[in-house]
């Protein structure tokens, strides 16, 4: 899940999301599944101290973070070792795609290895820390004149060379 569309000013309107992800968090202790709220730069939440923070004020075992790296990097920011730090005891599943940011800024996905996001590193600290949980494969990249299947070929094939 995400935390609404960003704010311009996401701090002013902090108590009114923290109120409705608490909501979401006591619906899902009745229903006993847990939340995965997603860093999103197009979100409240967009970045690891702000998903983090808004977890941590949720204060339930019914949310945690869904830690996607690659979208730290689509924000402009250092996916590892600074925003796995803030997020690393609060999050509960990962996502894995490579990113890098356009001229003009734009962010981008390209397949795994060709990006800035430390993949390798990134697992190995995960599971250097413990983490038993699922990491699921982004398929977002399409090659230029291919298919998404061709693009999630790449990238699974990137993912393999990185974990060698």
């Amino acid at each position: 899940m995400f935390s609404f569309w960003r704010e311009a000013k996401p701090t002013l309107h902090r108590a009114e999301i923290v109120s409705k992800l608490k909501a979401a968090a006591e619906a899902a202790e009745r229903e006993q599944i847990v939340l995965l709220l997603e860093n999103e730069p197009a979100c409240n939440g967009g970045y690891a101290d702000e998903v983090a923070g808004l977890v941590r004020a949720v204060d339930s075992v019914y949310m945690k973070v869904l830690w996607d790296p690659g979208n730290e990097v689509y924000g402009g920011r250092f996916a590892y070792p600074d925003g796995y730090r803030e997020v690393k005891d609060v999050l509960d599943q990962v996502h894995l795609k490579d990113a890098v940011i356009r001229e003009g800024g734009a962010p981008g996905c390209v397949p795994i290895g060709r990006g800035n996001v430390p993949i390798s590193e990134q697992i190995r600290a995960l599971e250097a820390d413990g983490y038993q949980g699922l990491y699921t494969l982004e398929t977002h990249y399409i090659p230029e004149g291919g298919t998404a299947k061709d693009g999630t070929a790449m990238t699974l094939e990137g993912l393999r060379a990185v974990l060698k």
